[in-house]
């Protein structure tokens, strides 16, 4: 595996591993599989709970699909520490 090196301020070299590409990938594809199953399943639950339009109309769309889509980065790193 190649080796990231970062010079930091106080003169001192941090060393990284980087990952291989399809470790990566595969982390993407996963990432990305999660990310859907909760797309679809909240469509499902707001098309069932509440009538699209109204839903779009409250603002329900963006509470719940687009908030959650843009914050699963951050959430994930936070539970996995």
């Amino acid at each position: 595996m190649a080796l990231l090196n970062v010079k930091t301020a106080f003169n001192i070299d941090l060393q990284f591993e980087t990952a291989s590409f399809h470790l990566r990938l595969f982390a993407w594809i996963i990432d990305l599989i999660i990310m859907l199953l909760y797309w679809y399943g909240m469509v499902y639950l707001l098309d069932r709970l509440f009538d699209m339009q109204v839903a779009n109309e409250l603002g329900f769309v963006q509470l719940f699909l687009v908030t959650p889509m843009l914050m699963y980065h951050l959430i994930s790193e936070l539970l996995t520490k």
